[in-house]
């Protein structure tokens, strides 16, 4: 068998790519949750807030089992690991954003004039 070129160790069949689902995992916990408060002023029955608040979750859970079934393939096991992994890795998703809802919240409040 010929040394791999390029750098690397041939990739294993069934291999799947990981780099982009990391980073849009990290990306969605990180920055959607984030988002709403950046239209709290314009938002005064809180439907803004709450639709993009739904949407940060429900992108959360989507990348979390995009990341669960690549890293599930990729270590040859089933679906069970999978629906496991997606579990971890949503309330994993779900407690960063938390805390990211919290800070912009807490960021929000700081820059109204309560006099």
């Amino acid at each position: 068998m010929p040394p791999p070129s390029g750098g690397g160790p041939p990739l294993l069949p069934g291999h799947v790519p990981m780099k982009s689902r990391w980073i849009t995992w990290v990306l969605v916990s990180v920055l959607l949750p984030g988002l709403p408060w950046l239209f709290a002023d314009e938002d005064k029955d809180g439907s803004i807030l709450f639709g993009l608040t739904a949407i940060a979750l429900l992108s959360q859970l989507a990348a979390s089992i995009w990341v669960a079934v690549g890293l599930s393939r990729n270590r040859g096991m089933g679906v069970g690991a999978a629906i496991g992994f997606s579990i971890v890795f949503m309330l994993a998703s779900v407690a960063i954003g938390t805390a990211v809802w919290f800070v912009a919240c807490i960021g929000f409040l700081s820059t109204q004039n309560w006099h």
